[in-house]
C-alpha cells in the first residue's frame, strides 16, 4: 500500500524524471506551442541529415570504384568550375527550408509575447535566495497591505512522504486553471529567472526593471521549476512550486487568506510595550533615527513573538522585534544558509 501511495502521489505532479531527455507533460498553450514547432523542426532535420549522408556516401564511393575499383569501370570524372543551375537550387533549397521554420517560429514568439486581457496579476521578486509572491489584485478593505508572503526551499529535516527533494517549498503558489494571468517579475537584489518548464516559461527577474509574461493554465496539478540564472552560492536551492487549481478551489483558498490578513492582530500584541505609542516611533522616516523604537523593543515580553510575526508576514517597512526591515531580511537570508549544503547534496 506504501508503495501504491507513492507512485499516485508522483502521478500527479510535472517535475523532471531521472534519465529524461525531452520535454515535460504540456500545461499551457505556449509549452504546447513549443513541442510542436520542436517536432516541426526535427523534420526539418532529419531530412537534411538523411539527405547529407547520402551525398557523403555516394562521394565515397565514387571515389572508391575510381580509385580502388576495376579500371573497366572506372568513370570519367567531370571537370568544371561553375554551375549557374547548381548554385541556383543549393540557394533557393536553404532559403525555402528556412522559410517553412521561419513562419510558425515568429508565430510562436508573438504568441509568447501576447499579453490577452488578464483576469489576475501576480508579482514575483526574487532573493538571495528565495522568492516572495504578492497577489496585487487583493488588498485589505482600507488599501492596506496586499495579500502576499514568501516562498523558501524545504530543508531534508522537513520533508514528508512523496516530497521531492531540492524543489520542496514551504509556501505554494495557488493559481487558478483556464484563467489569463499575468505574472510581474523582478528582483530585489542580483539577477535571477523564474522558470517553470510545464508552462514554457522562463522570465529574467532584474533590479530595478518588470518584466512580465502571460500565463494561461490548462489543468490542475502541482507544477515545479527552479531559479535559472545564476545568482550566488546557494542559487540551486530556490524551487517554484505551483499548484494549479480550480476557480472554485482557488476562491475558497484566498478567501481564508484575505480572512487571516483582514481579521487583525494576534493576542500577543496586547502584552506589547508599543500598545497606544506614537506611531511615528516604530515607522520613522526615512534616515531618522530608531533608536527609541528599538529600547522599547527590547524592554518588550513578546519581542521573539513580534520579529517571527514580520518576518512571516514579510512586514516592509517599520521596527518589529526590534530590527528594522533590513536587519529582519538578514535574518531570512541567515536561515536560507543555515542549512548544511553537503547534507542537503
Amino acid at each position: 500500500m506504501l508503495f501504491i501511495k507513492i507512485i499516485f502521489t508522483v502521478a500527479e505532479i510535472d517535475s523532471a524524471q531521472p534519465w529524461q531527455i525531452g520535454f515535460q507533460d504540456p500545461a499551457t498553450p505556449v509549452i504546447e506551442g513549443i513541442i510542436d514547432f520542436h517536432n516541426h523542426l526535427m523534420f526539418f532535420i532529419v531530412l537534411i541529415a538523411i539527405f547529407t549522408t547520402w551525398i557523403l556516401l555516394r562521394c565515397l564511393h565514387f571515389y572508391a570504384d575510381n580509385a580502388y575499383g576495376d579500371s573497366s569501370n572506372r568513370r570519367e570524372v567531370a571537370m568544371f568550375t561553375h554551375s549557374t543551375p547548381l548554385e541556383i537550387i543549393w540557394t533557393l533549397v536553404p532559403a525555402v527550408v528556412l522559410l517553412f521554420i521561419a513562419v510558425p517560429s515568429f508565430a510562436l514568439l508573438y504568441s509568447m509575447d501576447e499579453m490577452i486581457d488578464p483576469a489576475l496579476t501576480f508579482k514575483v521578486v526574487g532573493h538571495q535566495w528565495y522568492w516572495s509572491y504578492q497577489y496585487s489584485d487583493y488588498a485589505t478593505l482600507d488599501g492596506g497591505e496586499s495579500l502576499n508572503f514568501d516562498s523558501y526551499m524545504l530543508t531534508l529535516e522537513d520533508l514528508t512522504l512523496g516530497n521531492l527533494r531540492l524543489l520542496e517549498v514551504d509556501s505554494r503558489i495557488i493559481l487558478p486553471i483556464r484563467t489569463h494571468i499575468r505574472v510581474i517579475v523582478t528582483a530585489a537584489d542580483v539577477l535571477h529567472s523564474w522558470a517553470v518548464p510545464s508552462f514554457g516559461l522562463k522570465v529574467d527577474a532584474c533590479p530595478g526593471r518588470l518584466n512580465q509574461a502571460s500565463l494561461f493554465i490548462k489543468r490542475e496539478g502541482t507544477y515545479y521549476g527552479q531559479c535559472s540564472e545564476i545568482c550566488g552560492v546557494n542559487h540551486g536551492f530556490m524551487p517554484i512550486v505551483v499548484n494549479g487549481v480550480s476557480v472554485d478551489t482557488y476562491v475558497s483558498w484566498l478567501s481564508s487568506k484575505m480572512e487571516d490578513l483582514i481579521g487583525g492582530m494576534p493576542s500577543w500584541t496586547e502584552e506589547a510595550n508599543c500598545k497606544g505609542a506614537d506611531a511615528d516611533i516604530f515607522f520613522p522616516e526615512r534616515g531618522a533615527s530608531t533608536r527609541k523604537a528599538k529600547s522599547i523593543c527590547r524592554a518588550c515580553n513578546v519581542q521573539e513573538d513580534c520579529l517571527e510575526f514580520a518576518i512571516e508576514q514579510s512586514e516592509k517597512f517599520g521596527i518589529w522585534g526590534g530590527l528594522s526591515e533590513r536587519e529582519r531580511r538578514r535574518i531570512k537570508r541567515q536561515r536560507v544558509q543555515s542549512f548544511d549544503i553537503r547534507e542537503v547534496s
